[in-house]
Parts: C-alpha cells; structure tokens; sequence
C-alpha cells in the first residue's frame, strides 16, 4: 500500500466530512447578550434562520423558513448564500471522486485505467479552489446587506446602520456581536486540508 496515497485519502477524507457538516449548519449568527442568562441570537442560512434566546427563566429557540417578503427585502444576501453553497456542494463533489479514485489506486486498479491517474492528481486541486470560491463569495455579505439595505431603505438609515457596524464582517462589542459561523468555519478547515491533500498527492502521490 503506497503511504502518500493513504495520506491523501485521509486528508481528503476529513475536508469530505467538513463539508458534509457545512451542508446543514448556519452560515452567519447576530445578536445580544448581556449575562449568560439574558442573550438572543439569530443564525442564518440560505433556507431560513434560527433564533436562541434566554431571557431569565425564559429560553427556547425556533426556525422560521424566509417569506416572500423576506427573499425579496433580502435579495443579494440569499444570492450570496446560495452562490456559496452551491461551490460548497461541487467541492463535495469532486472530493467524492477523489476519494474513490484514491481507493482503486490502493487496490491497483487505477493504474490501469488511462488519464484517471493524472485526474486524481488534480482533483485536490479544484477541490482546494472550489472551497475557496465558496468562502471569498461569503466575504462579500457586507457588501450584499448594504445593498439590500439602499434597495429597501433611504441613504441616511443604512448610512446609520454603518456607523453602527451592522455591515461589518465581523464585529464584537460588550453587548453584541456577528460573525461568519460553523458553515464558513468548517469550509476553512476544509480548504487547508484539501491543500495538504493536494500537495502530498503532486509531490508523492503514486496513482
């Protein structure tokens, strides 16, 4: 059994299962908090949001599927969320051929097969590059709620709603914070590991 090849599969492997994991999470999470028992978050995605609140005695959270009306006031930010999910599912896709390519390979059977050697070598390497575009299209989001905000507000509130960073990336104070989350953090994860399967597989991988 040729140790590159098993290494690639492994690491291959585990960007495989981040993104089988961004497939059903939140991309994004806003809200308040004020002590460990007075907080409200809303997590977003491209189907609907999630809401966890606590207020003293008080918890319980809900999911709410986008109405009509919230796709159209929302327009860019879905697109976006959207856009990213779909190059998240292609990577999958392509790591879902990597790794069975890879498994011939360890049976000797890919060899035998002509260019699907060559293929598998660079099959990391649009895995890598998917889960990238997936992540630098999710950066825009700022960009994308300011512009829904022009489209469906004045100049003067969404110039406020700047000021107050609510179109900022990421942004943490005492009493509030937003941030990408699971789903853009585990296409992180899987975007360096995909590189490592990419590079061990150009420099040592034996298909």
């Amino acid at each position: 059994m040729h140790k590159p090849n098993l290494l690639v599969l492994i690491l291959i492997g585990i960007a495989w299962v981040m993104l089988i994991i961004s497939f059903s999470s939140y991309w994004y999470y806003a809200g308040s908090k004020s002590s460990s028992d007075n907080y409200s978050f809303s997590y977003f995605k491209h189907d609907g949001v999630r809401t966890e609140w606590k207020f003293g005695d008080n918890s319980g959270s809900s999911f709410s599927s986008y109405s009509s009306a919230q796709k159209d006031a929302a327009k860019n930010e879905l697109s976006l969320y959207r856009a990213s999910l779909s190059f998240t599912v292609i990577a999958w896709i392509v790591l879902s051929a990597t790794i069975l390519f890879v498994v011939l390979s360890l049976f000797g059977i890919l060899s035998k097969i002509p260019l699907l050697p060559t293929i598998t070598k660079l099959l990391p390497i649009a895995g890598f590059v998917l889960c990238c575009l997936a992540l630098f299209i999710f950066v825009g989001l700022p960009d994308a709620r300011k512009r829904d905000c022009k489209r469906n507000g004045s100049d003067s509130f969404c110039d406020s709603q700047a000021d107050d960073h609510k179109f900022d990336f990421v942004y943490h104070n005492d009493n509030y914070r937003q941030s990408p989350w699971l789903s853009w953090a585990t296409i992180v994860v899987a975007s360096a590991f995909c590189l490592g399967g990419a590079i061990v597989g150009v420099i040592s991988g034996s298909y």
